[in-house]
């Protein structure tokens, strides 16, 4: 099953229910690092543990790759894009990455 959340103009948020009940949450973002904190303090804090969290990151050019290394948690998976690829694709992407 898969769930689809909106949360901005710049995030969206996708649930993918994969085998053993893991759970994937794939975040798209590009030169949003002063959010992105927040976004990701708010999937660690979950009381669902079972979960991946796939960043996938539109080519941005602030410091979101900093912004995602200070988390040290092996479910996180940072996937920097060399350009800026559609939403769909990038979700596409992501879900190829997963599970």
């Amino acid at each position: 099953m898969q769930l689809v959340f909106g949360i901005s103009d710049w995030m969206y948020m996708i649930l993918n229910y994969c085998d053993d009940k893991l759970v994937t949450i794939i975040t798209l973002t590009r030169n949003r690092a002063r959010l992105l904190a927040r976004a990701i303090k708010s999937i660690l804090s979950q009381s669902y543990k079972n979960f991946e969290y796939i960043i996938i990151d539109g080519a941005s050019s602030d410091n979101t790759d900093k912004v995602v290394h200070q988390f040290n948690d092996p479910r996180i998976k940072y996937l920097r894009l060399a350009d800026n690829w559609p939403v769909p694709e990038s979700i596409y992407y992501g879900f190829k990455k997963s599970c």
